[in-house]
């Protein structure tokens, strides 16, 4: 994989790795208005990263994984729905 490849996938990448980073928090200690903190940054990444992404889409990330500006239009649609959610 290269370095496009990896700008293609980063806002997966991201919404995949701030649950972690919450599950990991609330291990530590449990306060609402952290989990709230680190799940709305993860969000705010996520969606300054679908704009990173668009500058190298469309891309064949693997043979079965295509990344185009539809596909990340719904991928920031699903962000805001979720962030909104979220507050």
């Amino acid at each position: 994989m290269t370095s496009s490849d990896f700008t293609a996938l980063s806002p997966l990448m991201v919404l995949g790795l701030t649950p972690i980073v919450v599950m990991l928090s609330i291990a530590v200690h449990r306060r609402h208005g952290v989990s709230l903190g680190i799940s709305s940054a993860g969000l705010i990444v996520a969606l300054a990263c679908v704009f990173i992404a668009r500058s190298v889409a469309p891309r064949d990330v693997t043979a079965l994984f295509y990344v185009d500006t539809f596909g990340l239009f719904y991928v920031a649609l699903c962000v805001v729905i979720a962030f909104v959610v979220l507050i």
